[in-house]
């Protein structure tokens, strides 16, 4: 980046965009989004103001789309992103691969937003046209396969043992293409490996998460470091398995508060990630009996999430649940069965499966309500 930056003052305005755009990649695969943003605006700028096509004022929608993905504010990457898809399908076809491309990102928006019937059309679409486009075994073809895959695991449309065998093989086919090294696609492959063993809770498949999180985590120690929001994920949810079902909230504090760090300096501090770890941050205060620090914790979390995302998502179902346990502490038992309830509408209205974690974890809480109260 910094050489691309001292270099800017020798090239010609019209070569500047592509320079901006440039330095925006480089800071997407650093994690610093904010900063991305502002480059590819900068480039949209300097294209429109010497003329250009309306397919470059799409692909650089469809680069300050992707970004806005990353920083959560998902309606607003959506808008771009359709935007772009039909400037695309209007000037290249139906069947082209920035069509392609193009459903792909649109399909992990609406994937994020809960929206799984228009995601799954999206994903569908992308991964037909890239079968015809490139063949099988294509590392984007890969790519849309496993998206596919988290979003009708989560549907209760794929079998858990299921979507373990087709993760693995497709792990295998991508090390075959890349080779038996330390890769990107390889680390985000073994981190939603990981996490489709944790969706259903076992000893043994807690064990093997574990492993894959690590293994993650070392092989993009590699070429991001440690600070990298990528990084805070794999820290974020070895932390949750500790305190969901080892009550290891000291720990799991320590953990959270690291997190946060990371996605504050690089997702902002509104951001619905950063809600999610504030929730978490309030159950282990919960935990360790700071009834007033952990009430603060999900009070300033579940605001943050409305704001970000809106009042229907998991993600503030989980934070629901987080404010039900602490009512069920301080034995406040009708709230705590509003709140937990509040989660379970939630994932009601989305068409959560009936066997994942979020879902089983609103449940038991109702019961452990129920038990006490009596």
């Amino acid at each position: 980046k910094l050489q691309l930056i001292s270099s800017v003052k020798d090239f010609p305005q019209d070569h500047l965009a592509s320079i901006l755009n440039s330095l925006g990649t480089l800071s997407c695969k650093s994690g610093v989004f904010m900063e991305a943003i502002d480059y590819y605006q900068q480039a949209l700028d300097i294209q429109m103001r010497h003329g250009c096509t309306e397919v470059d004022v799409a692909t650089a929608k469809v680069l300050i789309g992707t970004v806005e993905y990353q920083l959560g504010q998902y309606h607003k990457a959506l808008k771009l992103l359709e935007g772009a898809l039909n400037v695309f399908q209007r000037e290249f076809g139906s069947h082209h691969e920035v069509v392609a491309d193009t459903l792909h990102r649109i399909g992990l928006v609406k994937g994020a937003l809960w929206y799984h019937v228009g995601s799954k059309e999206s994903l569908e679409s992308a991964l037909d046209m890239q079968y015809q486009l490139f063949g099988p075994e294509d590392l984007s073809i890969l790519q849309t396969h496993l998206a596919l895959i988290w979003i009708e695991l989560n549907q209760g449309e794929m079998d858990h043992d299921i979507a373990v065998r087709e993760v693995k093989s497709i792990l295998t086919k991508q090390e075959a293409a890349i080779g038996n090294k330390a890769h990107p696609i390889l680390a985000d492959t073994l981190l939603l490996l990981a996490k489709v063993y944790l969706l259903n809770y076992t000893s043994s498949n807690e064990k093997t998460a574990f492993r894959l999180l690590r293994e993650s985590f070392q092989m993009r120690e590699q070429f991001l470091g440690r600070d990298h929001p990528l990084q805070a994920d794999t820290f974020y949810w070895i932390a949750v398995e500790g305190i969901r079902h080892h009550s290891k909230h000291q720990h799991g504090l320590n953990m959270f508060m690291s997190v946060l760090r990371v996605r504050t300096e690089t997702l902002g501090e509104r951001h619905v990630d950063v809600a999610a770890v504030l929730g978490m941050i309030g159950r282990c205060h919960a935990g360790l009996g700071a009834t007033e620090e952990a009430s603060k914790c999900l009070n300033e979390a579940l605001e943050m999430a409305m704001e970000s995302i809106g009042p229907n998502h998991p993600s503030l179902g989980e934070i629901y649940i987080g404010i039900g346990l602490l009512e069920m502490r301080q034995c406040h038992f009708d709230k705590a069965r509003e709140s937990i309830q509040k989660a379970i509408d939630i994932y009601n209205s989305v068409d959560m499966s009936l066997s994942h974690t979020l879902r089983k974890e609103a449940e038991e809480c109702l019961e452990r309500v129920e038990r006490d109260e009596m």
